[in-house]
């Protein structure tokens, strides 16, 4: 699929992934393909592990999500403190979901 659209000339994808493995995946795949289009998902791709799993491939990569840990409000920062003190990492959206879950 990744050759078709290469082909078509297409000039922007979205990865429909599910989960940040297989967007990780498709991306590298696309970029080692010399896939030139420009490509962009959802928050299931918000994760530090997509990163890792694409490497330089997510370089230009657009997630569009419902948070962002570098958000400057007050809210946001103290849950992203909270939650780096507590486990170490960086919280992703499925945190900051249960998190506002658990709030309401």
């Amino acid at each position: 699929q990744i050759t078709k659209m290469k082909e078509s000339g297409v000039d922007l994808v979205y990865v429909l992934s599910g989960e940040y493995t297989a967007g990780a995946l498709f991306t590298k795949q696309a970029k080692t393909l010399g896939l030139e289009a420009t490509l962009f998902g959802a928050g299931d791709c918000y994760n530090p592990d997509f990163l890792e799993i694409a490497g330089d491939a997510a370089e230009g990569f657009y997630c569009l999500t419902a948070f962002d840990a570098t958000n400057p409000a007050e809210n946001v920062q103290s849950f992203v403190q909270e939650y780096q003190e507590k486990y170490d990492e960086m919280p992703g959206e499925w945190a900051a979901h249960a998190y506002d879950t658990v709030m309401v």
